[in-house]
């Protein structure tokens, strides 16, 4: 006997089940008990893990005697999510798989709200993670879900960059507000070779940096 737990409902028990039964078998007996079309089940384990493949046995996927399977629906191929800005703004993106990249949601962002995408620090609804979503990840990897909102904050990291005395611009990059002047100038040695004591920092309104 293995259990099912649709979401929202009471869980019943489906009996018959082989351990070599694949779980297209399972899912036709879930169908006959809740009328939920096969193609409309997302079953997982108690470990939330999904049963992938309806040609594999249940077997393989670690479903033995006793044990519950969720039954939860399918995702939308797209979702609608927002990004609510450091002022209050809500902005609307639709069409997001749960595939887009971080990176891409950051870009159609920039287009509404003309936000720099470097300049953004975004977190799920739980203030998660602790640092910025990384850029190269599918925003499906965060467990953002159809109709979630996104919190903005400003990124603390910045880009700086410093001209020398022979007009070339050095770049230099994830400098923080509390970064202090020697830690760019060593920097900048990296960069030029210059030694931090052969270099006097100014302001772009030619006001010296202090060490």
């Amino acid at each position: 006997v293995v259990y099912v737990k649709p979401k929202g409902k009471k869980k019943f028990p489906v009996k018959g089940l082989k351990p070599d039964d694949p779980v297209k078998t399972l899912k036709r007996k879930i169908e006959k008990k809740t009328n939920i079309p096969r193609k409309k089940q997302l079953l997982t384990d108690k470990k939330k893990k999904p049963l992938e493949r309806d040609s594999k046995p249940v077997k393989k996927y670690g479903v033995k005697n006793g044990d519950t399977v969720y039954v939860k629906p399918v995702p939308k191929k797209t979702m609608t999510i927002y990004v609510k800005t450091p002022s209050g703004k809500k902005v609307t993106i639709k069409e997001v798989k749960p595939s887009t990249s971080v990176k891409e949601i950051k870009k159609r962002v920039e287009f509404e709200t003309h936000i720099p995408a470097k300049k953004q620090n975004l977190r799920d609804k739980n203030n998660k993670p602790k640092a910025s979503m990384r850029d190269s990840k599918p925003i499906g990897t965060y467990g953002v879900k159809d109709q979630d909102t996104l919190t903005m904050k400003k990124s603390p990291i910045m880009t700086v960059y410093v001209k020398t005395p022979k007009g070339s611009k050095i770049t230099i990059r994830n400098v923080k507000p509390a970064d202090s002047v020697a830690k760019i100038k060593k920097a900048v040695k990296r960069k030029t070779g210059i030694p931090p004591s052969k270099q006097m920092l100014q302001d772009k309104n030619g006001k010296a940096l202090k060490d």
